[in-house]
């Protein structure tokens, strides 16, 4: 969950669904996602990861486009759930827990929980402490201080928040970028498209927070997304009326 973004990832061939600010219809994002039966689903901020049967795919705009990730590192093993704590995101898989602290770039196992056929069933993160729930040894518990994992938590929205209001819209909207860290001096490009990657609107602004009209939007459910080098932030806007 991000927000009031809701996704949910399949695990028969169908990939991952949004639903967006309290609606009633999931819709698919798998735009680059080779693979689309997902084993797992995490989110961290505007980041989200999707655990395949064929690999671990990453988002950084709330699922309107997916990269794959180096896996090299799982040694061909599956994903089957995450827990995040701070920058660091772990894996459970069929031979213990991995992790990787450069979101997804490369992964290594947590070497005390990986002993051979050791099948992690659940995985949770809170604090310095990753509890890993298996099928046959019981619980195992790991200090995450021993991995360089803050235990406090990390504001990891404050630097990647595009604010969109009111959502649902109706014939307006209000774009808020001053929690992002852009620079002031240089314009920022926005895109409105649909899910599927439709654009709809595009257009350079300077302001910080302006508003443009929304009459043009049929209702439905689109992405909002600012550019500026390479820097991008996303946002979900429902349109109503």
């Amino acid at each position: 969950m991000n927000g009031l973004n809701v996704f949910a990832g399949s695990y028969d061939d169908q990939g991952v669904f949004i639903l967006s600010d309290n609606g009633t219809t999931w819709t698919p994002v798998n735009t680059g996602l080779a693979n689309t039966s997902i084993s797992a689903l995490a989110v961290r901020g505007t980041d989200l990861f999707a655990a395949t049967f064929k690999g671990v795919y990453r988002s950084t705009d709330l699922g309107a486009h997916w990269t794959k990730t180096d896996t090299s590192g799982l040694s061909g093993h599956v994903i089957v759930n995450f827990a995040v704590r701070g920058s660091s995101i772990f894996g459970g898989t069929d031979n213990g827990v991995y992790v990787s602290t450069n979101s997804g770039t490369s992964w290594s196992a947590v070497d005390s929980i990986q002993k051979k056929g050791t099948q992690v069933i659940a995985l949770f993160a809170k604090g310095n402490t990753l509890l890993a729930g298996t099928s046959l040894i019981s619980v195992w518990r790991y200090n995450l201080s021993v991995l360089g994992v803050e235990d406090s938590e990390a504001d990891e929205t404050a630097t990647t928040n595009l604010f969109c209001y009111p959502n649902p819209a109706s014939t307006s909207i209000t774009i808020d970028r001053t929690k992002l860290a852009f620079n002031d001096r240089s314009p920022v490009r926005y895109t409105i498209s649909t899910l599927t990657g439709n654009k709809l609107m595009e257009f350079e602004k300077n302001e910080t927070t302006f508003s443009i009209t929304s009459e043009s939007l049929a209702n439905g459910v689109y992405y909002v997304i600012a550019t500026q080098g390479t820097n991008r932030a996303t946002s979900v806007l429902t349109v109503l009326r």
